[in-house]
């Protein structure tokens, strides 16, 4: 594993999906018309700042901002599932998942022999009001198939500057970009392999 400098929603194959607070949506790339799918469950609470990926031919929603009213916002560490259906918040089998965030980066990729996985990348831990929060710089893998996190790098590692707002896509190779928008030279590329 190394790095070398060089709203959410989901895209598939003419379908988009899209959430925003308790309404999931989903336009046919043949129509172009939003259609709610008034599912009988919805992601709870409702967030901002999340990341989601797609494995296992669900879409995954991790963590974000709850913001159940105006004066009540909160960073969490949930995960969700969309299974064409409705929501699942999804219980991983071990006590360990990652640290609270919101404004992380997400893509998929194939870290280890088990398949694809969703690899979270660093974001922001607003903690307590008032305290400017702590930025992240862990990596981590979830996996769809058994709903459980793995970490690659954990946080204060020496190999990843911490980092939120930042956006990743997967490369050929097993390896992801990561661009954050602070500057136009913070440009990483990510192998999972090394």
């Amino acid at each position: 594993m190394s790095f070398k400098h060089s709203s959410y929603c989901i895209l598939s194959l003419y379908n988009l999906l899209a959430w925003s607070l308790n309404t999931t949506m989903v336009v046919s790339g043949w129509s172009t018309k939003w259609i709610n799918l008034n599912l009988p469950t919805q992601i709870q609470p409702p967030r901002s700042g999340h990341v989601a990926f797609h494995t296992q031919n669900k879409v995954y929603v991790f963590g974000g901002y709850a913001e159940e009213t105006p004066e009540s916002r909160y960073p969490i560490n949930d995960v969700w599932c969309f299974d064409q259906e409705k929501w699942t918040c999804v219980q991983p089998p071990f006590a360990e998942t990652p640290q609270a965030r919101l404004a992380a980066a997400a893509a998929v990729t194939c870290a280890d022999e088990g398949g694809e996985v969703g690899v979270v990348i660093g974001g922001w831990d607003s903690q307590q009001a008032g305290s400017g929060g702590i930025i992240l710089n862990d990596v981590q893998a979830f996996s769809g198939k058994s709903n459980a996190w793995k970490t690659i790098l954990p946080l204060d590692n020496e190999q990843l500057q911490p980092t939120s707002r930042s956006c990743a896509i997967a490369l050929p190779d097993d390896r992801i970009l990561l661009h954050n928008h602070r500057c136009l030279d913070y440009v990483l590329i990510f192998d999972v392999k090394e």
